[in-house]
């Protein structure tokens, strides 16, 4: 299971108990809290198409909470005295049910004491890498500060369960490893980062604390070993017993490189559980890549099977180095955060467009351009439009929204039109017409560009 699937299904099946996700429970769930409302999150027979796709949608909801040990209820509501109508109908999805959730339990219940939680709750990983890098002017910034689940799906995490997330229900918060009385206590989060350019510098400030009381200790560590094996860039923190910050810059032995590991370790060892432990309230990673040459165009990337591709999710700004975005209001549209959007202005139509050099290894037989974007037609008077041409020339195919879209919005280029195709522009335009001012209001965004070929 990777650390998103975790994250997020842990925070739906306590939630479902109605338990406060301010940690990961290790322990049976105390009465008062199995008691606090909360809303169910098992959707109900009567609200599913069928049985078998109830069961399909929720079942992996047992799995998870034996894993991590978290108390399970089943309840029935079906009018008066509830339980017995449910345990005594003969209806066949019932029998089915029941038969199913029987079976369920007894496998629940064969567990011994201290079987749970499985190891496995001590391990996930991450499910992608963080792009990083920026010109030295504007340096990319990844930052966490511990006040949502972000680091669960960015991190590959070990000691999972020896860790907990004060900003639930409550922000902001902090990551805290507790002690344990006489024994000692580790956990590590690793990021891994990738940057398109090559990497110029690399700096990474920890803001935490290391309480001597219970032997804390930090530490921060970089590699570029994709197997992890040793960490030659290493900073360590002890003896703070309040918030201090951690720096570790690198710039020689990163310079050049695409990709590296972000390790933090922690690690205490108390007499008593009740004194404070390790304490992490916020990760700046800041990165610098090397700029390309003048013109240069985003290329395709092929694969053992013979797919190219290029994809961007703006989360930085090399799409400047291949292209251009043209803004018609200053204040109403551009790049902001890791979108382009475009607002309304009061009395005109106004719009924002992106418009990137692509670049293939080969002539395309196949060519595929997918834009992730929101426009609402109906109520703001927003659209997109995706336009593909041959290099500097006018759009010759495209498409456009309707109405209200959020996801997907595509263009295949027919491969009879192709031709000997290797270079071509990608126009991504957002465009509004309300002329009804809303300020900094986005009534259409970009989120993401992905172009595909053979």
């Amino acid at each position: 299971m990777t650390s998103e699937t975790k994250g997020v299904q842990i925070t739906r099946v306590l939630g479902a108990l109605g338990i406060a996700t301010s940690s990961w429970y290790r322990r049976p769930i105390p009465e008062d809290q199995r008691r606090r409302p909360g809303p169910p999150h098992w959707t109900g027979w009567s609200r599913s198409e069928d049985t078998a796709a109830m069961i399909n949608h929720e079942w992996h909801q047992f799995p998870l909470c034996m894993e991590f040990d978290v108390s399970c209820a089943v309840f029935a509501v079906a009018g008066p005295g509830a339980m017995n109508p449910w345990l005594n109908s003969k209806t066949k999805d019932m029998i089915k049910l029941r038969n199913w959730l029987r079976t369920k339990r007894e496998q629940m219940h064969a567990f011994e004491k201290g079987d749970l939680p499985l190891p496995t709750a001590n391990f996930s990983a991450g499910g992608r890498s963080v792009p990083v890098g920026d010109d030295a002017d504007l340096p990319s910034v990844y930052e966490e500060d511990f006040s949502g689940f972000g680091w669960i799906q960015d991190a590959d995490i070990r000691g999972f369960l020896n860790l907990q997330l004060t900003s639930k229900p409550r922000q902001p918060g902090f990551l805290r490893m507790t002690p344990d009385s006489g024994q000692a206590v580790r956990a590590s989060l690793t990021w891994r980062f990738e940057s398109y350019f090559p990497l110029e510098s690399v700096k990474v400030t920890l803001d935490a604390a290391a309480p001597s009381a219970a032997g804390c200790r930090n530490a921060l560590a970089i590699t570029t070993d994709e197997l992890r094996r040793d960490w030659p860039h290493r900073v360590e923190q002890g003896d703070a017993d309040e918030i201090r910050p951690v720096v570790l810059s690198e710039r020689d032995k990163l310079r050049g490189k695409r990709a590296f590991y972000l390790r933090l370790s922690m690690e205490n060892q108390a007499e008593s559980s009740h004194v404070a432990g390790n304490r992490i309230d916020r990760l700046r990673v800041e990165c610098v890549h090397q700029a390309p040459p003048p013109g240069a165009t985003a290329q395709l990337v092929g694969d053992e099977y013979g797919n190219l591709s290029y994809d961007d999710d703006f989360s930085t700004t090399r799409w400047k180095h291949f292209g251009r975005a043209n803004v018609a209001h200053k204040n109403h549209g551009g790049h902001r955060s890791d979108e382009f959007w475009v607002g309304m202005v009061g009395g005109y139509a106004t719009s924002t467009e992106l418009v990137q050099r692509v670049s293939s290894p080969r002539p395309l037989e196949k060519l595929v351009v997918t834009a992730d974007c929101y426009a609402d037609g109906k109520s703001l008077g927003s659209q997109v439009m995706l336009q593909v041409a041959p290099w500097g020339a006018e759009p010759k195919w495209q498409a456009g929204t309707q109405g209200v879209h959020r996801g997907p919005l595509q263009v295949e280029v027919p491969s009879k039109d192709l031709g000997d195709l290797q270079e071509f522009d990608v126009r991504v335009q957002l465009r509004s017409t309300s002329g009804v001012e809303h300020g900094q209001k986005a009534c259409a965004t970009l989120r993401a560009l992905k172009v595909e070929g053979r």
